[in-house]
């Protein structure tokens, strides 16, 4: 699955998540939610995403002030198989290779081993347990651009399409411009608020995704079809209890 942080625009927008760490010698099991988001922060006591890569050189920034360097932290969305909440993973950038194996609901197992130097690891499962959801818009792949905002405490600087457009200023599904032109003289408010997208449902959604096409024209999308069934008598795959 392809990471975003790198423009993209996502299927639809989920808000309610909750961020998940491993310690050493723990391990945990579930299945890929949606696709994750590479970020570039400078790391300390809590991870601050660098605003210079996203806005531009002449963002103030007191960690590049202070000379603090740069890494990166992927944040992965899924549903753990053992209960029905959903989670964002946390790995470092040796865990990429992994990561952009995993396609949307593949059964995965993380795990960090007894050196705490070393960051999470993560793989498909060798077990391959179905995703049966009883929520059925947890079909739909699921973007958690707008909870990692909030969670990185940036909101008052940053947006979810900038955050997917990987830095530079411009949302995501927004043509970028030629070089020595400045990205806020291109894009217009009624541009920026076209990749917007317009979520319906509840916890969960079924995606309703507006944005521009590569020659600049607008388009709109909805996934899944939005036909509803009956959700089957099952947890994440296993039998309800």
């Amino acid at each position: 699955m392809r990471i975003e942080g790198t423009g993209r625009v996502p299927s639809g927008k989920d808000r309610n998540w909750t961020s998940v760490g491993l310690k050493t010698k723990e391990s945990l099991t579930g299945w890929i939610a949606g696709p994750p988001i590479r970020t570039r922060v400078h790391q300390g006591q809590r991870s601050k995403l660098c605003p210079r890569v996203y806005l531009g050189p002449k963002a103030p920034c007191e960690r590049c002030e202070e000379g603090r360097s740069l890494t990166d932290l992927v944040f992965v969305p899924f549903y753990p198989s053992d209960s029905e909440l959903r989670y964002v993973l946390h790995c470092h950038d040796d865990a990429v290779p992994s990561i952009e194996s995993l396609d949307l609901h593949d059964f995965f197992t993380a795990w960090r081993g007894i050196d705490p130097s070393t960051g999470v690891q993560i793989t498909k499962s060798a077990k391959a347990i179905p995703f049966v959801p009883r929520i059925m818009s947890r079909i739909a792949s699921a973007d958690i651009s707008e909870w990692l905002v909030r969670f990185l405490r940036a909101t008052d600087w940053l947006t979810a399409e900038v955050l997917l457009g990987g830095g530079g200023g411009v949302p995501a599904g927004v043509p970028t411009v030629a070089s020595g032109t400045s990205a806020a003289d291109s894009v217009s408010p009624e541009e920026v608020n076209s990749v917007r997208k317009t979520v319906i449902g509840l916890a969960d959604q079924f995606a309703l995704s507006a944005g521009l096409s590569g020659d600049g024209t607008p388009y709109t999308e909805r996934r899944p079809d939005g036909r509803v069934t009956v959700a089957p008598p099952h947890q994440n795959g296993r039998p309800k209890k």
